[in-house]
C-alpha cells in the first residue's frame, strides 16, 4: 500500500513539474518551522465546529507546529490545539503555479509504522496569499461551504 502511495505521490509530483513558482515564492522561502498564530472564518462558521485538513476542529489546528524540510518535499504537523490530542502528523507538500496567477500550497499525510493501516488518501490545497521570512499567510475553501474560505496566518520560529 505504501509504494501505491509513493507512486500517486511521485507522479503527483512530476504532473507539476512544468508549473512555475511566483512572487519569490518558493520551496526555499517555505522550509523551517511555522506555528499557525491565526484562524479566521466567516462569523457564521465560527460557532461551528469545521474540520479542516481532516481535522475535527479548528481549535485542534490553533498553536500547530508545521515544519518543512530542506528536501523541499516532506515534513509534519505538529497537533497542539486545546481540543484535542497533541499529535505529530508526517506529510509530503509542494508549492507551485497553476497558471492562474495564484500560488498554491498542497500537502498530503503519510502514514507511519505507528498508524493503522488505513491511509488517507486525499490530498489538501491551499492559495498563498503571502510569504517574506517571518509570515506566510494562507487560504482555503470551507470544507463546510464552497463559498466561504477559511485564512490561515502562520509565522516563522524556526529558521
Amino acid at each position: 500500500m505504501k509504494i501505491y502511495i509513493y507512486g500517486l505521490l511521485l507522479f503527483f509530483i512530476f504532473s507539476c513539474t512544468t508549473t512555475r513558482v511566483v512572487n519569490n515564492t518558493s520551496e526555499s522561502s517555505i522550509t523551517g518551522s511555522w506555528k499557525l498564530t491565526v484562524i479566521e472564518q466567516p462569523a457564521e462558521e465560527s460557532t461551528v465546529k469545521t474540520p479542516l485538513f481532516d481535522v475535527p476542529t479548528l481549535t485542534c489546528l490553533e498553536g500547530s507546529v508545521w515544519h518543512f524540510n530542506d528536501d523541499k518535499t516532506s515534513g509534519t504537523i505538529t497537533l497542539n490545539g486545546s481540543s484535542c490530542i497533541k499529535s505529530l502528523r508526517e506529510i509530503h507538500w509542494l508549492i507551485y503555479e497553476p497558471g492562474d496567477g495564484t500560488v498554491n500550497f498542497q500537502f498530503k499525510y503519510v502514514a507511519t509504522d505507528e498508524e493503522t493501516p488505513k491511509i488517507n488518501a486525499k490530498g489538501y490545497q491551499t492559495k498563498i496569499d503571502k510569504m517574506d521570512g517571518s509570515v506566510m499567510v494562507m487560504h482555503t475553501k470551507s470544507s463546510k461551504d464552497i463559498s466561504s474560505t477559511t485564512t490561515l496566518t502562520f509565522n516563522k520560529i524556526i529558521p
